[in-house]
């Protein structure tokens, strides 16, 4: 791409030994790879040299016509608009006499004729009312010394006597007074190409001696290939001659028509692979090896479309054709004017499509071809038949190995399923004895357990009574401070001395421990190990808590006062390590 031309292009014309671009952003001038923008104004169409003025050209662009002058230095330069006409002007023509002609589809035919200083311009407005036969769908052109209007229908020229427009009989006899006629082109030889609806071609003239003769010479493999509203013919020279299509350019020899014996040459174009989807397989260029290479292609692709054409535009008829498959068809299809070809589920193997030509009057072409092969599915390849052999041959050592084999194997199975029962039937009998084991050793562990949980618990209140002995011991030490009686302080201190035996109350909570400890799984032993620091104080304080017992019911067990249960709770959960967070009853308990 150009640099500084992205961007619609509508149009390229030499003037003035100049290549000028029109573009949707303006004016260009086009000097090699260098491009120039000379307009100050948007939308170009196109542009036109002014004979009377040869340093000066007009430009037609969105909002009407500016005028451009080469400078002192050699450069084109923006001059001015042209004032009058304001509207598009996209199909432009000059007649002998300086005017020029404006088409507007849908307005009408402008003439602009400027004054000789190019200050100032008249400009003259034709339609239904001079002549044509709608003000829409007009174009102007300037052929052959004349002005030509294609209207709706048919060909009208402009006679300067009564400043109207007039039908063209020549015209209209050649290409008819109803037909819509889009594009007028003369080239070098006086021929006029054409464009019309659902038809291109070209007004050949041929020297007949004492007078010249036209012929109306249609191209039908051009119909609906030019760009509709844009066609684009572009006549170079005799030889080769420009259409703008749809997808890119369409070149024809013109200096080919009428050679008699000549050979149509036809030529595949695509070939598509039609398993799902379309697949485009082959674009047309063969490649440096040519047609004649082999194209290889899995079993799945079995189907194909071949297209294929005769690029003979010269041509009045169009050209027949006849194919063939080698490798399924055994001859040549009738001749047609078919342009494509399908074939599917073809088998696997080796195929060469050939497609041939030919004209009326003209020799039978040779024949095009491409090669193709179609892969055999993966279960016939000759991988698969060597599997298929050692299969057959595997089955037949089968039918006389096998039953032996199984005879033995059953045999075998018969031997260790014996065994095996027998094996069963000794660990059944074990596992009865164990299972009657285990539940007559749970049994008595539910007695133990049982009997140990009423020893601790008799333990317990033991412990309770001696506690609360503990308790009314302290009480009549306090009552023997204030009895003064000789006699009566003596009967106390015999109750003192009742109820102050150390070693029973040692004894009690050592059986209560032991009990506590068979009851609770070792709950002792275990705070032992793992807090060796624990005193027998803090033992009995992790006891009363194990067994859910609150700070009041623990005061009078350990014999101190309820702010004494919590002073020693602290230090427990200290020793513990514990966070504040964490709740010492549940960690006993669940310890």
């Amino acid at each position: 791409m150009a640099p500084g031309t992205n961007g619609q292009v509508w149009g390229l014309n030499e003037a003035e030994g100049e290549l000028f671009l029109g573009h949707h952003e303006g004016a260009y001038v086009v000097n090699n790879a260098l491009i120039r923008r000379i307009s100050p104004e948007m939308g170009y169409w196109m542009f036109l040299p002014l004979k009377e003025h040869p340093q000066i050209m007009v430009g037609g662009n969105y909002y009407g016509l500016s005028l451009y002058r080469r400078g002192p230095t050699g450069a084109w330069e923006y001059l001015r608009k042209i004032p009058g006409l304001n509207e598009s002007c996209r199909i432009m023509a000059r007649s002998t006499d300086g005017a020029i002609w404006v088409a507007h589809p849908y307005r009408g035919i402008y003439r602009v004729e400027p004054d000789a200083g190019l200050e100032q311009s008249k400009v003259q407005f034709f339609g239904e009312a001079q002549g044509l036969p709608s003000d829409l769908q007009n174009h102007v052109f300037f052929i052959r010394e004349e002005v030509l209007v294609c209207a709706q229908r048919g060909i009208y020229r402009y006679d300067p006597g009564s400043g109207r427009f007039l039908p063209h009989e020549a015209y209209n006899d050649l290409l008819g007074a109803q037909s819509q006629v889009r594009r007028l082109v003369e080239d070098r030889k006086g021929n006029v190409w054409y464009v019309m609806e659902g038809e291109v071609g070209v007004l050949q003239v041929v020297d007949k001696g004492l007078h010249k003769e036209v012929n109306r010479l249609p191209f039908p493999e051009l119909k609906d290939k030019l760009v509709g509203g844009f066609e684009f013919i572009y006549p170079y020279d005799e030889y080769n001659v420009f259409f703008g299509a749809e997808k890119g350019f369409i070149h024809f020899n013109p200096g080919a028509v009428g050679r008699q014996g000549r050979k149509i040459q036809a030529i595949i174009s695509k070939v598509y692979a039609t398993v799902q989807t379309d697949s485009l397989i082959f674009g047309g260029h063969a490649g440096p090896a040519g047609n004649n290479r082999v194209k290889v292609f899995p079993n799945r692709f079995n189907a194909f479309r071949f297209h294929f054409a005769a690029p003979q535009y010269e041509e009045l008829r169009v050209p027949e054709f006849q194919y063939m498959l080698e490798g399924l068809d055994k001859s040549w299809s009738e001749w047609t004017e078919k342009t494509e070809r399908e074939y599917t589920n073809l088998p696997a193997g080796k195929y060469t499509f050939r497609v041939r030509s030919r004209m009326p009057d003209a020799l039978e072409g040779d024949a095009a071809g491409y090669a193709f092969e179609v892969l055999p599915p993966w279960y016939a390849t000759r991988l698969a038949l060597l599997g298929y052999a050692v299969m057959l041959i595997s089955l037949i050592l089968g039918l006389v190995l096998i039953p032996q084999r199984k005879f033995e194997k059953e045999r075998k199975h018969l031997l260790l399923e014996s065994r095996r029962q027998e094996e069963a039937h000794r660990e059944a009998a074990k596992q009865s004895e164990e299972e009657i084991m285990r539940l007559h050793n749970e049994k008595l562990e539910a007695e133990v357990q049982y009997k140990n949980r009423e020893m601790a618990s008799v333990t317990l209140h033991l412990l309770q009574k001696s506690e609360l002995l503990n308790k009314i011991d302290e009480e009549l030490h306090k009552l023997n401070r204030h009895i003064h009686d000789p006699e009566a302080q003596k009967e106390i201190r015999k109750l003192m001395h009742l109820l102050q035996d150390d070693a029973r109350l040692d004894s009690d909570w050592e059986q209560f421990a032991y009990h506590f400890d068979q009851v609770h799984s070792d709950f002792f032993k275990r705070l032992r190990e793992k807090y060796p620091n624990l005193t027998p104080k803090d033992l009995k304080l992790c006891a009363y808590l194990r067994l859910n017992l609150s700070t009041k019911e623990i005061a009078p067990l350990m014999n101190i006062s309820v702010r004494g249960v919590e002073i020693s709770r602290y230090r427990l959960r200290r020793k513990l390590d514990l966070d504040n967070d964490a709740n010492l009853t549940e960690f006993l308990m669940g310890f």
